[in-house]
């Protein structure tokens, strides 16, 4: 009886266990920070202006901008996923400023020298201020473009009415989806704190939406952006990469030039 209780218990302390440890370092997984401030000295061309922008929380965060040059061009505010900094997105987006748009890299607290821990309250929030700091500068509708992560910033701050257009790249649908094709022995609906439920918020959106996802993405798995994009109920176009991984193909030629003609006239969309 000793051995069968054993086999029945050891079993279960162990999970609970793993559950607990996981629970609790939930957030460092989801977020898994650089730290490391980048030097704006570093960037190649025209260097950003830094800007810093503090949160309805107290937070101060600092942001990479570059003001468009061409006459009637879009401003764009690029929310990046969960890992890295803005010295790591530069020479991906780099093309948006050669042709002349507007480009705002946003920063979050936890992330490239910024203060704070990341929370989905708190990125937000930094996200918040970000485009209150473009209003004060005249762009009052910028285009909103999330990567990953970023996606479900974009969703949020377009369901609150902000920014003319969207563009998702690698979204999912919920955060406790991904969370589930990785741990698919813990009840993560349950357990997840941070939930950035971007399906529930799509039905709020309005904006024409631009969808970009790799047909092999290891991360955000095609059908879970695929469900994101069928429940927007605006104007919208989807691009699906062959042979994209994960946030691994917006330098081709074919898929940039499809974001600057979406730039240049969202409207268009059908």
């Amino acid at each position: 009886m000793t051995w069968l209780w054993l086999l029945l218990v050891l079993p279960l302390a162990f999970w609970l266990l793993a559950a607990g440890y996981l629970f609790v370092v939930q957030r460092r997984k989801m977020y898994p920070a650089d730290p490391t401030a980048p030097s704006p000295q570093q960037v190649p061309g025209r260097a950003p202006q830094v800007v810093a922008t503090t949160a309805a929380d107290g937070v101060t965060c600092r942001h990479w901008y570059w003001p468009a040059t061409q006459t009637g061009a879009a401003t764009v505010a690029l929310f990046h996923g969960n890992a890295g900094q803005l010295g790591d997105r530069v020479a991906k987006y780099w093309p948006l400023v050669l042709a002349g748009q507007g480009l705002l890299l946003c920063g979050y607290r936890g992330y490239g020298g910024n203060p704070g821990r990341p929370t989905e309250a708190g990125l937000l929030a930094d996200a918040r201020a970000a485009l209150d700091w473009l209003a004060g500068q005249g762009v009052s509708a910028p285009v909103l473009f999330g990567e990953s992560l970023g996606t479900a910033v974009a969703v949020t701050l377009a369901a609150e009415g902000r920014g003319a257009a969207l563009v998702l790249e690698a979204p999912f649908d919920q955060a406790a989806s991904i969370a589930a094709e990785i741990y698919r022995w813990l009840p993560v609906r349950r357990l997840i704190l941070d939930r950035w439920d971007s399906l529930a918020r799509i039905a709020r959106v309005r904006q024409p939406l631009l969808w970009l996802h790799g047909s092999d993405d290891p991360i955000t798995p095609l059908r879970l952006g695929q469900r994101l994009f069928d429940a927007a109920p605006g104007a919208k176009r989807a691009l699906v990469v062959p042979g994209g991984g994960h946030v691994d193909f917006v330098e081709r030629p074919a898929v940039m030039a499809a974001i600057l003609e979406f730039l240049a006239a969202p409207a268009n969309v059908a």
